[in-house]
């Protein structure tokens, strides 16, 4: 949300507790009555239903790319800045300042190709 236009810290974080409350209400909803304890605690699910993403981005990745023929070296390029990513993760760095965010693909779709060109910008 902060790489959008007019955003505002202060707004945001109420629009994320708010859907936070939300699923919150709904998953206990869920639990048996007698099973619930008194205590609301927020889970990692209430703020963000796919935090857990990681573990499944390199086969999401795979999927993504299943369908279109030629796509081997982009799929590993990616494979690649995922893996960068998670590394800048661990050691608390920022990942934009090593991997393009924009990318732009040409030519025509489902052409086997070398390698189509790959335009990034920063």
């Amino acid at each position: 949300m902060r790489n959008r236009p007019n955003f505002g810290n202060g707004g945001e974080v109420e629009n994320i507790i708010t859907q936070a409350k939300s699923r919150c209400v709904a998953r206990r909803a869920k639990i048996p009555r007698s099973e619930r304890t008194d205590d609301i605690v927020f889970e990692p699910g209430d703020f963000d239903p796919d935090y857990n993403r990681v573990a499944e981005a390199t086969t999401n990745l795979v999927k993504l790319f299943s369908d279109v023929v030629g796509m081997d070296d982009i799929v590993e390029r990616l494979k690649g800045y995922q893996e960068i990513a998670f590394n800048c993760k661990k050691r608390d760095m920022d990942p934009r300042k090593l991997i393009p965010m924009n990318f732009v693909f040409t030519g025509p779709p489902g052409k086997s190709m070398q390698f189509p060109r790959c335009d990034f910008f920063f």
